[in-house]
């Protein structure tokens, strides 16, 4: 899929499927009315990861980033109705994988690099 992600549900990704963010970023897509979406694959590669995102929701768009296996957030991003940001997530750890959480309602797009 050369770093096409289409979060659609309400799993998290498994622990074989990353993308390796040294090589390619993560475009990343979604629309929800009342599930929390989440990235296909998780990411990894980089100690700092520049996430590039815009909201098309006239609502409050949250994201969290995990580090896998964790129940706390590793860094909160929290972006205004029908605006985009873009955000440094520092404190990474190259080789982890992470994968990020997406509140509803949503209807954004963007990458992670």
């Amino acid at each position: 899929m050369n770093g096409e992600i289409t979060p659609f549900g309400l799993n998290k990704p498994g622990a074989s499927a990353y993308i390796d963010l040294r090589y390619q970023k993560m475009n990343v897509s979604g629309k929800a009315d009342n599930s929390t979406l989440y990235t296909n694959n998780h990411f990894k590669g980089k100690s700092l990861v520049h996430m590039n995102l815009w909201n098309y929701s006239n609502r409050t768009l949250t994201v969290k980033i995990y580090k896998r296996g964790s129940l706390t957030a590793h860094k909160t991003i929290t972006i205004s109705a029908n605006s985009g940001v873009l955000a440094p997530i520092s404190g990474l750890n190259a080789n982890d994988l992470y994968y990020a959480s997406f509140s509803a309602p949503s209807n954004f797009s963007g990458s992670f690099y």
